[in-house]
């Protein structure tokens, strides 16, 4: 399954240009603000999830100093990559809304970047982790755990304990805490650009 999100301002701006594109062979869920019907793809209300609103309702006012403590903006994504690891039962991957696709994956594409690992993501030396893709393999002993602390980060206010809020640096958080078993896919080490740079850029 792949995952992802957007606002209403981001289909026009870039959502449309996903779904376009969109060549896997996984299923599509795609968590909206609105009543949107997506074509090719599951839409699941991100208001729907337990206490998303409420975070939401209660950060809208917040004017960030620095992008990285746009916590309204960033715990969207949290909410929708949590909700959906905790009901599915498989390989995962969250996908950034704006990423345009050149070519399919394969069918065992996830699988195969896991390498038995609970988690493959694109990590960077002395800078927050590129959260734009992140596969999960939702059946590992990890997945409840990491995702319960997750999304705790958010809805219980501890990421205020944090230096930086936004969502990289609460997963790398959690991820280190943890030390869940990993995958990190940029392996030429690249700072700028490891999703292109990565196997990913391949697709």
């Amino acid at each position: 399954m792949i995952v992802t999100t957007w606002s209403p301002q981001g289909y026009e701006q870039y959502g449309k240009r996903f779904i376009d594109t969109y060549c896997s062979p996984y299923p599509l869920v795609v968590y909206v603000e609105d009543d949107s019907d997506i074509p090719g793809a599951e839409t699941r209300s991100l208001f729907d999830i337990p206490l998303c609103s409420q975070f939401l309702k209660r950060t809208e006012k917040y004017k960030p100093t620095h992008y990285r403590k746009n916590v309204n903006k960033f715990a969207r994504k949290v909410f929708a990559i949590t909700d959906a690891a905790m009901k599915h039962s498989g390989p995962m991957a969250f996908i950034g809304g704006d990423t345009v696709f050149h070519r399919p994956f394969e069918d065992d594409f996830l699988e195969n970047i896991l390498e038995g690992a609970y988690l493959a993501y694109l990590g960077r030396d002395g800078y927050h982790s590129e959260t734009d893709f992140i596969a999960f393999d939702t059946m590992h002993p990890a997945n409840t755990l990491f995702m319960k602390l997750f999304l705790a980060e958010y809805t219980t206010g501890a990421f205020q304990d944090l230096k930086w809020w936004c969502d990289s640096d609460v997963f790398d958080h959690i991820r280190v805490l943890l030390n869940v078993p990993t995958n990190d896919l940029n392996v030429i080490r690249d700072m700028n650009h490891p999703f292109v740079n990565s196997i990913l850029g391949q697709y």
